[in-house]
């Protein structure tokens, strides 16, 4: 009978470490397909638009970038420097957006154009999406030259340039451009008695904006105080 017990013993132990066996194989399937329903993302930027861009702006490092991935329901999977990033994103299949710019812009600000990137992919089952950054300027700009003659005829005269999101003052001296995001900018002017309205104007990305504002000559037929704005 010991023997036999012995032999029994054996034996249900050798059950239980196969069913211990099946229920890790069974474990790791589950855990294989899990991950084979997510897919992976690689962020880099291209080699073409950076030795051309720096030549003519000082940019920031693009491992300064502010980088953010979102999934199609605008919830950020990463928000943060591009060189801080991991080299992939492991996400569930679906829809992502991927941007990044070169610095944060929520207000008009002179000598501040802004470069960047959007990207909407699609990341399949199991695959890998490769996204490749080739940034350009997103915001718009406005620079004035505003003739001498301006200010004699108008000496009590201060202009602005102005968005929803803000305005700058823009002094007759002033030779930098003043920055927007793309939309409706306006020129305005205020001489003491009142503001007006000069010009307004749609601007898209990477558009900068020359304007000359001026008084007619007085052979030019217009009577009276006058503005041009060409």
């Amino acid at each position: 009978m010991g023997r036999m017990i012995f032999r029994t013993g054996r034996l249900l132990a050798a059950a239980v470490a196969a069913v211990s066996s099946l229920a890790t194989a069974v474990s790791c399937g589950n855990n294989l397909s899990r991950e084979q329903d997510n897919g992976l993302i690689r962020v880099y930027f291209s080699d073409s638009w950076s030795s051309l861009t720096r030549a003519e702006l000082e940019l920031p490092d693009t491992n300064d970038f502010i980088l953010v991935v979102s999934d199609g329901a605008g919830k950020e999977i990463y928000s943060g420097p591009f060189g801080a990033s991991p080299e992939t994103f492991e996400v569930p299949s679906g829809s992502y957006m991927v941007s990044v710019r070169s610095c944060t812009f929520d207000a008009p600000a002179f000598s501040c154009p802004v470069f960047g990137d959007d990207r909407c992919v699609m990341v399949p089952e199991g695959g890998t999406v490769s996204v490749c950054l080739e940034c350009m300027q997103v915001n718009s700009g406005i620079r004035l030259r505003i003739d001498p003659d301006f200010l004699t005829a108008y000496p009590d005269g201060v202009l602005f340039v102005g968005s929803d999101d803000g305005r700058l003052m823009y002094s007759y001296s002033e030779k930098r451009i003043a920055y927007f995001n793309p939309g409706k900018v306006s020129l305005i002017m205020s001489d003491g008695t009142g503001t007006s309205t000069l010009l307004t104007r749609w601007l898209a990305s990477c558009e900068v904006l020359t304007l000359d504002i001026d008084v007619p000559d007085e052979g030019s037929g217009v009577s009276g105080n006058a503005i041009t704005v060409s």
